[in-house]
């Protein structure tokens, strides 16, 4: 090896060092607060550029990611005062028996209306039933799965729709060809009587990808996803796009409906984190007219 070549060698080791320690300490620190404006085309009423939603995903809770880490998120996002606390799944990675102490500190979460929790995958690989008793029962939290839940803000009436992640169809025997999860979501909505052409309408997927069924129920102003982690660490964003179409941020779907996806509120696998951020979206509303 000759002088040049060694000084090549050491270049590329120091950098691959130092991207590595960069990214690590990306993952490690606090989530950053993500603002996100959301344009409504519906003429809605005023109330509705009041309303602040924390949006959390993906924090996949494990030994490394833990009950001190979780104190810390929880402190973070009650300091913003949201009106509404969703969870899109992803939130652990163990049993309850092996992480309801490292949970624990997330059942202090505040908002005016409380936390709404959906399925992710991993949730499927760690004890999905177990985990919606306990986060329900001792947690309070509103945990949907296919179903919905809505409230009034000010004058302003509100429907979110929850459906489970896609695990949920080969865990309950379903063939993908028969997936109503979205369907039954919108019949539970439809069958407590709920107004949807004057509410604004969420529906919460874990995978973005879900977002191929919109088109069916076009009252569905937004849809809010996780899973991607955006890419976690570039490239490999590239990969998710062909799996996902959608990556991190806001997408329009048409004129009338549009996806955020949060990139992730944790990680999973190393902790590293290049080109993305660990997520905390703050979510406002605006009427589209207002551009």
């Amino acid at each position: 090896m000759n002088y040049d070549d060694s000084n090549l060698t050491y270049f590329v080791i120091l950098s691959g060092l130092l991207l590595t320690i960069y990214s690590m300490r990306k993952a490690l620190k606090t989530p950053s607060v993500i603002e996100a404006r959301i344009p409504i085309t519906k003429n809605l009423p005023e109330s509705l550029k009041n309303l602040r939603i924390i949006v959390i995903s993906d924090i996949h809770v494990s030994g490394l990611i833990g009950r001190k880490r979780m104190i810390k998120l929880t402190k973070k996002i009650n300091s913003l005062s949201p009106d509404i606390i969703f969870i899109t799944g992803d939130l652990m990675d163990g049993s309850v028996k092996q992480l309801k102490k490292e949970v624990a500190p997330l059942a202090e979460l505040r908002s005016k209306q409380g936390v709404i929790y959906i399925t992710g995958n991993h949730e499927y690989y760690s004890g999905p039933k177990s985990w919606k008793q306990h986060l329900s029962e001792r947690f309070h939290w509103h945990v949907i799965s296919n179903s919905s839940h809505s409230f009034q803000f000010g004058d302003l009436n509100i429907n979110i729709l929850g459906i489970e992640d896609r695990h949920w169809l080969s865990h309950e025997k379903i063939p993908r060809r028969n997936d109503r999860r979205l369907h039954s979501a919108v019949y539970h909505l439809q069958r407590n009587g709920f107004e949807v052409d004057n509410s604004l309408n969420i529906l919460l997927a874990h995978q973005p990808k879900d977002a191929k069924f919109m088109h069916e129920f076009p009252f569905i102003d937004l849809q809010i996803s996780g899973h991607t982690h955006g890419g976690q660490i570039w490239p490999l964003e590239y990969i998710v796009l062909k799996d996902q179409k959608y990556n991190k941020g806001l997408y329009k779907i048409n004129d009338n409906q549009h996806i955020y996806v949060n990139q992730g509120t944790g990680f999973w696998g190393p902790p590293m984190r290049l080109g993305t951020v660990c997520e905390i979206t703050l979510m406002t509303f605006y009427p589209s007219s207002d551009n």
